[in-house]
């Protein structure tokens, strides 16, 4: 019930005086006597007998009343889809409130430390398989806000502009002091920027400590000159020419990066330092 909630006792029984209690004891003709309804602020349980002379009291009856909190206001949610991804943005008009959250489909806890499953919110989430977000507000003298449920869809088959794979072909059969790599980009490729040989930048690292995709991480790196760039047999594909490889050790790792490289419909554009402008492989 709400905060200030009045409840009235009654007895059948002509000119009977009603003791209670508010404090869970059982009510004697030393209690309070009932005159005018009692306000409610706090859980309490009520305990009354009627009493009249020449009769015997009367049975206590007893009631227990619990205090409806104010709940925190359901989280809401932004979300800013890729198509290969989307970042889901939470968020509560309570102020001061937590947002707890699941993505495995269970309600979310509001003591994550016992449950695995539930995450405290503290900044965007990127999606990158379909699952369903629930969400919960949380704050103390509150009770919690109703559960918040988004379904979200990811197709996998939508991938950002950037490169997928960088591979050797071996030497020029027309200059065998260079090299062949084609590089292999997610789309169509516009071909006044990619086949322009200054925005691609391929360096040699010694050692193999360096991971695949993880540039500046192997041993000292050293520039590959790159002498042309020129449409391979699919539209998402690029042919370098680059200074012979053939010399380089097993094991040495070649990266490679690129930038101001547009999509075939210019509607993309990869950019320097962007997670899909590089890639490598490991000498065989």
């Amino acid at each position: 019930m709400a905060s200030g909630t009045s409840v009235t006792l009654s007895d059948a029984t002509p000119g009977a005086t009603i003791y209670y209690t508010t404090d869970g004891s059982t009510p004697t003709v030393s209690s309070a006597v009932y005159s005018s309804p009692i306000s409610i602020t706090s859980a309490v349980t009520i305990k009354a007998i009627a009493v009249k002379s020449g009769y015997a009291n009367s049975g206590v009856m007893s009631a227990s009343y619990q205090i409806a909190l104010p709940q925190a206001e359901m989280p809401s949610v932004s979300m800013t889809d890729s198509g290969s991804m989307v970042l889901v943005a939470l968020s509560t008009e309570t102020p001061g409130a937590t947002i707890y959250y699941t993505t495995d489909g269970n309600d979310p806890s509001d003591h994550p430390q016992n449950d695995l499953s539930t995450f405290m919110y503290n900044g965007p989430i990127l999606i990158a398989s379909s699952l369903t977000i629930k969400a919960i507000a949380v704050k103390e003298g509150l009770a919690n806000s109703h559960v918040l449920t988004v379904p979200i869809t990811v197709d996998p088959s939508v991938q950002p502009f950037g490169i997928t794979a960088l591979d050797y072909l071996g030497p020029d059969s027309d200059d065998a002091s260079k090299s062949l790599l084609k590089v292999t980009f997610s789309k169509a490729v516009d071909l006044a920027t990619a086949t322009n040989a200054d925005n691609y930048y391929v360096q040699s690292m010694s050692g193999t400590e360096g991971m695949p995709g993880m540039p500046g991480m192997g041993g000292m790196p050293a520039s590959i000159a790159v002498y042309s760039a020129d449409p391979g047999s699919a539209d998402n594909e690029i042919i370098l020419q680059v200074d012979s490889l053939a010399d380089l050790a097993s094991g040495t790792y070649i990266t490679m990066f690129v930038h101001s490289i547009q999509s075939k419909d210019l509607s993309e554009l990869i950019q320097s330092g962007a997670a899909d402008s590089y890639a490598g492989f490991i000498m065989p």
